[in-house]
């Protein structure tokens, strides 16, 4: 094959907000990945594309594509998410920061991160990729015997109203009783494999997944919603028994989720949250630049920008603006409150620290404390048939996305794409 000369990136001009990738057709996955990048507006393009979350998976740019005819080099695990990601007879139009955005321009970086927060709220779906999964099979046969322990949750568990308190958690006899796989099946291995991705452990994904109306998790096996991650974290939390994963639950990276789960909810109520107070309390989570500590919460607030969004500035000259400025609120809040100002010596560059106190909150446990051996107790069902999609009818929304919530073993990504 003839060797493809560099991709160049055009400036973007002053009508154009950003970059859309245009995937074309591939039903073979040795087949090159061909693309074309083209500018786009935000507001006309709302609706009419799809935006990428996933890892870069590091900085090794090894794996050759082909954008407006020109070789283009991305890393592999993008490259792997790509290769299901396209469809075998439609063109897929997709927003991926690491092609969309021209990342040698400090500038345009910097303006596209002021925008991303509402790339991800105009597209029609936001596909997280997960990456390979280890033991294909048992992830699938975990995942589909969980529904009977998905099926006890109450109804606090769908609305977000109550918390979850761990008091009745089903025994092993209990839990062969319901057809549960039992305690020493290498099935929970495999299902914290997948509950400990990378994809977990990013900071930007706050913001990618609260802003998104639509957030789909997709792997190598197949994919499932938002919604049924959030449901089987929520079993391991207040249905099953403690450390089935033999680790404790409140270790599972995954938790992240119930967490970003309830910032979606806030901001569905119009609620501001803090960006500071955000950065501090996902302090854990990982950022390949220092700034994007920050930069990966600024567009969920609601509030006037508090620092500057700029790769031209360091990482001492950024967090010294955020210490400046909340001196300076601090000392007006007080001033106007009339209390004394006390000095303040912040330490901007502690940013690695433990996790903060999950949310793994979100409902009454609805299994009871049974002596061992015991039947289960009645009135503990509540059917949700339609969670995994295994049956029952599909949402609205999942119609209209054409989404096929079972896992497959279908080289292409299961969505009607535009």
């Amino acid at each position: 094959m003839e060797p493809l000369r560099t991709f160049t990136y055009e400036p973007l001009g002053p009508s154009v907000d950003f970059r859309l990738l245009r995937i074309s057709p591939g039903a073979n996955k040795d087949d090159r990945i061909i693309g074309a990048l083209q500018g786009a507006d935000l507001r006309s393009s709302t609706n009419n594309f799809h935006a990428l979350s996933y890892c870069w998976g590091g900085q090794s740019f090894t794996k050759e594509i082909s954008i407006n005819g020109c070789s283009f080099m991305i890393t592999p695990n993008l490259h792997d998410a790509m290769l299901i990601l396209r469809h075998p007879t439609q063109d897929v139009v997709i927003w991926i920061d690491q092609i969309c955005i021209n990342q040698d321009d400090e500038a345009e970086k910097g303006q596209q991160v002021r925008l991303m927060s509402r790339i991800y709220e105009y597209s029609r779906s936001v596909p997280i990729w997960l990456g390979h999964i280890e033991h294909p099979r048992r992830t699938k046969r975990i995942l589909r015997r969980l529904r009977p322990a998905v099926e006890m949750l109450p109804d606090e568990c769908y609305n977000g109203q109550s918390d979850i308190r761990s008091e009745g958690r089903l025994t092993a006899k209990q839990m062969s009783i319901v057809n549960l796989p039992s305690p020493k099946s290498k099935g929970w291995g495999a299902l914290r494999h997948l509950l400990s991705a990378a994809w977990f452990s990013r900071s930007w994904i706050v913001q990618e997944a609260s802003m998104a109306i639509e957030p789909i998790f997709f792997c190598s096996i197949g994919m499932m919603t938002w919604n049924a991650i959030v449901a089987v974290l929520q079993v391991l939390h207040i249905v099953l028994p403690q450390n089935m994963l033999g680790c404790s639950v409140e270790d599972i990276p995954a938790n992240i989720v119930l967490d970003i789960d309830r910032v979606r909810r806030s901001l569905k109520e119009k609620k501001a949250p803090d960006t500071v107070n955000l950065a501090l309390r996902y302090k854990y989570l990982g950022a390949h630049d220092p700034r994007d500590k920050l930069y990966a919460f600024s567009s969920l607030s609601k509030q006037p920008q508090q620092f500057p969004i700029s790769y031209g500035i360091t990482k001492e000259e950024l967090y010294c603006s955020v210490a400046h400025k909340a001196i300076e609120d601090a000392a007006r809040a007080n001033h106007e409150g009339g209390k004394e100002e006390h000095e303040w010596h912040p330490d901007p560059f502690a940013i690695q620290g433990p996790p903060s106190r999950l949310m793994a909150v979100l409902c009454s446990a609805g299994v009871a404390n049974q002596s061992p051996g015991s039947q289960l107790p009645s009135g503990l069902f509540n059917p949700r048939p339609t969670l995994y999609g295994h049956r029952g009818s599909r949402s609205e929304r999942e119609e209209q996305l054409g989404t096929h919530l079972q896992f497959t073993n279908h080289a292409s990504f299961a969505l009607v794409w535009p």
